[in-house]
Order: C-alpha cells, then sequence, then structure tokens
C-alpha cells in the first residue's frame, strides 16, 4: 500500500518557473500583509477557569460536612460551552448539571461538599470535565518547501502554495496566547527532500520570531513526508504542554525509505500523545493525509485557494479549544480525636467490704482534633470512675482521674468497662477492672453453764458480725474442743432448729481424743449461711459427765466459712460445771436423809455377787429403790411398790456389775436415802 501512495512524487520545477514565481512571490506577500488582518484576526476564543483549582477544604472533623463552591467562568471572548462534569463520589459530593452555556465574562457556581468519615485521611479526587475552551499548546508548524510549492494553490487561485502558505501561516501564529493562565509556544520546521528537514525557529511564545520564520520560499527537492512527521513529532514530544503538530503539504511521500512509513509516523505521533491535523493543498494524496490525522485523534483538511488555506487555520484554531477535556482537584483531610487510656486494665489489691481503693487513670488524645468524652458503660456496682473530662481534651493533651474500687461483694470482682467518645473511626475505648473483695466475722462461743452429770446442756455459737445473703456463704467448719471427761458429744449434737444453719441440708461432725481434751469437727454444708450479727449460727448438745474434774472450757479451736472468704475469726469460751448439788429435785445425795434416813444398813457378800439392803418405813407410801452407778445413770429397780410401815429388807443381784463404787437410791413418799456400794470381785 505504501508504494502505490506514492506514485506521483513532487519534482523540482524548471529554472525559469521558478524565477517567474520569485518575483510574484513578492507581490502576494505584500499584498497578504495588507489582507492579514481582515481574513484572521486574532482572537482567544473561550476560556475557562475554574476556581478555586484545587478546591481545598482543608481539615475537617469526622463525621461532620463541609460545603464550599467551585465556579467556571468564561474569561475568553467567544461562548464557552461545557460539555460534561464528572460527578464528585463520596467523601466527596457535587450538583453539577451540564451541559451550560457561559457568555464571554460569564460563570457559574456549583457546591460541592466534603464528609470527612475517617480520621487522619487525607483524600484527593480529580473531577474531570469536557468544554470549549484554549488551554496551553505546544504547536509544531511543518511546513512543505519541496519545489512543487511553488505551483498555484488552486485552479481559481494563482497564489502559490508557499506564498499561500507563508500568509495563513503567520496569521495562525498572531492566535498563539500568553495570558495569565495561558501560554502556548510554538516552532517552526520545513522539509523536501532528505536531508531538507530543517528547524527554523525553535520553540518560543514570541510572535514576531515565529511569524519570521515561516517559509516563504520553495528550495526544492521531493517530500519526505513521514520521515519529516517522525521529526517533528521528536521535538513536539518532550513539552509540557498539549502536543499538536500542523502538517501542511501538496505531496505524497517520495522517498521510500526503509522503515519510513505512514504507520511508523502515526506510531510515533501516539507514542508521544500528538495530535496531528494535516492539510493537503494541490496534489497531495487525501487517504494517507486522513490516515495519519484520524489515528492521532486531529482532522485533515484540504484547501484549494488562499482564502480556503486561512479558514483551515481558523477551523484549526478553534478545534484545539472544542471539546477539550480537563480536571480539577478536590482536597481534604478528616481529622479526628483517638482515645488512648493509661493503663487499659486496672487490678486492685484485696479490699475490704464497704471500704475504698482507688487507682489513677490517664485519658490521652493522640488525634489531630479535640477528643469529647460522652461517658462510660459496663462499670458494675463495685467500681466507680472518680470523674470524667468536663470539656474537650485537645490533641496532644490528657486528663489525669482515677477509678475506685469499692466492693459491695466477696472474692474476684471484675468489670469490661468502655469509655465513649466522639472519634468516628475508633470503637469505644475497653477498660478491663478487677479486684478482691474480702470480710471477716466473728464467731464466738460465751456463756457459764451448770449441769449435773448425765443431763443433756446445748451451747450455742453465736456470730458477732451481720453475714449478708450476698456473700453466698455455702458451707462452714467449725473445730471445738473440751475435757473429754467432763463432756461428751450428744446423740443429736448439732442442733439447727430456729438457727441460721437451719438452712443447711447436711451436718456432720466428727470427734478425735487426746490424753484429757477432744475435739469435734462441725460441717455444715448444702444451703446459704446468713443473718444479722448476735445470730445463733447452731446449738452444740454436749452430755454432761463425772469426770476427772468438776467443769470445762468448751472453747473454738478453729473455723472457715465457704472457701476462706470471709474470714473467719473465733473468740471467747463456755464453761460447763458438772454440779450434782444445784439440782434439789433431782439429786441423788439429800444431806438430810444422812440424818435418821430410811437406809438402816447396806450389805454385800464378799465375792461380790450379790447384796442386802434393811430400811426402815415410817408411814405408808409409793416406795422406790434403785441402783445407779458412778455417772448417776440408774442400773437396776430393786423395790417400786406401796410399802406399810415397818422394818423391810431387799436382796441386791450384783453379779453383772463390774468392780467400782455404786449408788443405791431410796424414796418413799417425801423421804429418801442413798448409800454407796462397792463392789469387788
Amino acid at each position: 500500500m505504501a508504494t502505490a501512495l506514492l506514485t506521483t512524487p513532487c519534482l523540482p520545477p524548471m529554472t525559469a518557473r521558478r524565477a517567474a514565481a520569485t518575483g510574484a512571490i513578492a507581490l502576494v506577500l505584500w499584498l497578504a500583509a495588507l489582507l492579514t488582518p481582515a481574513l484572521f484576526a486574532q482572537a482567544q476564543g473561550p476560556i475557562l477557569r475554574v476556581a478555586p483549582s484545587p478546591l481545598d477544604f482543608d481539615t475537617t472533623r469526622c463525621g461532620t460536612t463541609k460545603c464550599r463552591s467551585v465556579t467556571f467562568s468564561n474569561a475568553g471572548d467567544t461562548t464557552l460551552r461545557v460539555y460534561s462534569i464528572d460527578a464528585a463520589t463520596a467523601p466527596f459530593s457535587s450538583q453539577f448539571a451540564t451541559p451550560f452555556e457561559l457568555a464571554p465574562g460569564a460563570s457559574r457556581t456549583f457546591p460541592v461538599c466534603y464528609t470527612a468519615s475517617s480520621g487522619g485521611a487525607g483524600d484527593v479526587q480529580r473531577i474531570a470535565y469536557r468544554a470549549d475552551t484554549r488551554v496551553s499548546l505546544s504547536i509544531g508548524m511543518l511546513f512543505d518547501v519541496s519545489g512543487s510549492m511553488f505551483s498555484p494553490i488552486g485552479s481559481g487561485d494563482a497564489t502559490t502554495r508557499i506564498a499561500a502558505a507563508h500568509s495563513a501561516g503567520r496569521s495562525f501564529i498572531d492566535n498563539i496566547l500568553t495570558t495569565a493562565d495561558i501560554r502556548d509556544e510554538a516552532a517552526v520546521f520545513q522539509f523536501a527532500a532528505t536531508g531538507d528537514f530543517a528547524v527554523r525557529q525553535s520553540w518560543t511564545s514570541d510572535r514576531d520570531l515565529l511569524r519570521a520564520a515561516v517559509p516563504n520560499t520553495a528550495p526544492g527537492g521531493y517530500t519526505c513526508l513521514y520521515s519529516a512527521i517522525a521529526q517533528t513529532i521528536g521535538h513536539v514530544a518532550p513539552r509540557a504542554n498539549r502536543k499538536v503538530l500542523i502538517v501542511l503539504t501538496d505531496g505524497a511521500d517520495a522517498c521510500n525509505q526503509p522503515g519510513s512509513t505512514a504507520q511508523t509516523a502515526i506510531a510515533a505521533a501516539q507514542a508521544a500523545g500528538v495530535r496531528v491535523f494535516t492539510i493537503g493543498i494541490g496534489t497531495a494524496q487525501a487517504a494517507v493525509l486522513t490516515q495519519i490525522a484520524t489515528a492521532t485523534r486531529g482532522q485533515y483538511f484540504t484547501a484549494t485557494s488562499m482564502s480556503d488555506l486561512v479558514g483551515v487555520y481558523r477551523t484549526i484554531a478553534t478545534l484545539l479549544s472544542q471539546n477539550i477535556d480537563g480536571s480539577f482537584d478536590l482536597r481534604g483531610r478528616s481529622v479526628s480525636p483517638r482515645m488512648v487510656i493509661e493503663p487499659a486494665a486496672l487490678v486492685f489489691d484485696s479490699t475490704r467490704v464497704g471500704e475504698r481503693r482507688c487507682l489513677p487513670l490517664v485519658i490521652r488524645n493522640t488525634g489531630d482534633a479535640p477528643l469529647t468524652v460522652t461517658g462510660i458503660d459496663g462499670l458494675s456496682a463495685d467500681f466507680e470512675l472518680a470523674a470524667l473530662p468536663g470539656a474537650p481534651i485537645a490533641p496532644g493533651g490528657s486528663f489525669a482521674t482515677e477509678v475506685c474500687f469499692r466492693p459491695e461483694r466477696l472474692r474476684v470482682l471484675t468489670a469490661d468497662a468502655a469509655l465513649r467518645h466522639d472519634a468516628c473511626a475508633q470503637d469505644p475505648v475497653r477498660l478491663s477492672l478487677a479486684g478482691v473483695g474480702y470480710d471477716s466475722l466473728t464467731l464466738a462461743i460465751r456463756g457459764s453453764f451448770t449441769a449435773r452429770p448425765g443431763s443433756i446442756i446445748e451451747i450455742p455459737v453465736v456470730l458477732l458480725e451481720p453475714l449478708p445473703a450476698g456473700y453466698d456463704v455455702r458451707s462452714l467448719t467449725l473445730t471445738v474442743a473440751y475435757d473429754k471427761t467432763v463432756l461428751h458429744p450428744a446423740d443429736d449434737f448439732i442442733v439447727r432448729a430456729g438457727t441460721l444453719s437451719g438452712t443447711m441440708a447436711d451436718a456432720t461432725h466428727t470427734s478425735a481424743y487426746g490424753a484429757i481434751e477432744a475435739s469435734t469437727r462441725i460441717a455444715l454444708d448444702g444451703g446459704v449461711l446468713s443473718g444479722p450479727a448476735g445470730s445463733t449460727v447452731a446449738r452444740l448438745a454436749f452430755q454432761v459427765l463425772h469426770g476427772a474434774a468438776i467443769s470445762s472450757e468448751v472453747r473454738i479451736t478453729g473455723a472457715m466459712l465457704a472457701d476462706g472468704n470471709p474470714r473467719a475469726g473465733w473468740i471467747d469460751s463456755a464453761l460447763v460445771v458438772a454440779d450434782s448439788l444445784c439440782y434439789q429435785a433431782d439429786r441423788l445425795v439429800d444431806a438430810s436423809a444422812r440424818y435418821g434416813g430410811i437406809f438402816k444398813s447396806v450389805l454385800a457378800r464378799r465375792d461380790g455377787s450379790a447384796g442386802l439392803a434393811r430400811y426402815s418405813i415410817a408411814t405408808a407410801a409409793a416406795t422406790r429403790m434403785t441402783l445407779h452407778d458412778a455417772l448417776g445413770r440408774e442400773l437396776m429397780r430393786i423395790v417400786d411398790e406401796w410399802i406399810e410401815p415397818g422394818e423391810h429388807t431387799a436382796a441386791i443381784d450384783m453379779s453383772a456389775l463390774a468392780n467400782g463404787a455404786y449408788y443405791l437410791r431410796i424414796e418413799s413418799g417425801a423421804a429418801s436415802d442413798l448409800r454407796m456400794i462397792t463392789v469387788t470381785k
């Protein structure tokens, strides 16, 4: 396909023709200088200004919305049309209504909002738009100066192609802008045959220099179009502005250089981001120039007269201001407080119920916005926060307070508290609390008890301080010590009726004996033990003995409530006195009977197998004679009948008795008597 396009090379003109044309050029240039202002008056075109750009919301507290305005204005001299503006997306929002037009000097304002959603984030968003507006351009102008450029531009216009290009090119340069917002630059290049490529004017914004550089003569030679485009793109590619190349030629590529094709020229332009506008005059091949222009987002034009060429440049100037993609930035930075508590966990020493212990707590703001502490959740009744900050804590600031532990219960008490605050991207800050509540209670055995041997006495165990049900005491172990010869645990040793231990399902006791002293361990379990101070926990039932002593202390030697909390202490002791004379109605020995008593004699056989009692009844009465052991326990009843007055005898069977002392007692009416019998076998 490349070979087919190169069938009409531009050959150098004849010498005579060139001489004739030289004079005509001077005339044409003189006329062009006069006609140019009328043909191509300088115009700015539409100039879009977006302000402010960037639209900066600065620092915005997270969770809040800040709104500002962006203004689109037309600083140019022709109507400006805005085709589209991309909608802002979160965290920004906008209300752009497009399309719209702005007359010269007109403006339109739109609200844009920023909703800061998280702390410490810098948000940037580029908003793209498309509008008719002039932007700063870097324009490469490439002129064909091959010999055929001395030919007339068209059948109806005798102006030579080079003269028309010179005039129209200079007029186009007059539209280069150097305003505050737009600073165009251009460079002028020419080409013909191989080796004829030249930079006539390097990059500048000086219109005079550029106008003077537009070629006004054609040195001759054939056309190396593709290599010239590629070389010019190499000069345009590094420029910072929007890059444009305008190519004016009257022929097709006639060089046929290896690797130099329309496609290589297109590839170079696409890689450099250069838009190529092609202008064909005379014998130019429209298909190739159209291909190059279309593939690089440019456009192909053809001109057959001087006015056509001026119109083409005007059209290009207009196109460079149409459907321009632009953008402006939205910026914002979300700020937020951030709470840190030190320490994050507080562990209190053991604290007595009702007492108060406090530890320090520091609340810090490590964020970049003031911190407001709004409350605390999750505190149980055993813990309290002394104070919350009454004013916001500044970034980098702190607030000192304390947490206090005042237990209302026993054992390990915990709380998982959470401090609420106004930071957006942070959950409530957790505070772990732990402490041990303890208490101590005192048990006592008190009082003095006098009882005859053989009787049962009940000794109360008393609680001296209150024991709340909330302490959840479910067991009690208690050990008491006493003289084993004076006291012995009764069959129903632990009396719970009417006491605090009445709620306990289980009550057991075990005893251990020493040489003189015994100890009994009592265990209560299976319920909740509670009650006010002075309550009786339980009563301990003892049988009173004729022992090696006439009295015994009963004292607590050990006690434990539940798992040791509350702690148990004990004080005092009870005194039990065994006294046979203290009960007048039931005493075994009646002192009055020893003078003029009933018994006359009590005798026992030497072998201890039997005995004989002689007694005298003064008045007929119901008479009872009984034998008792040393503890006063009745062993046998010898006489139990109505006896008439007179002397009587009674046989006593002692065959089953062990050696020892025994007591023979007789009661007849209101009289009684006692004698001791010793059995020795």
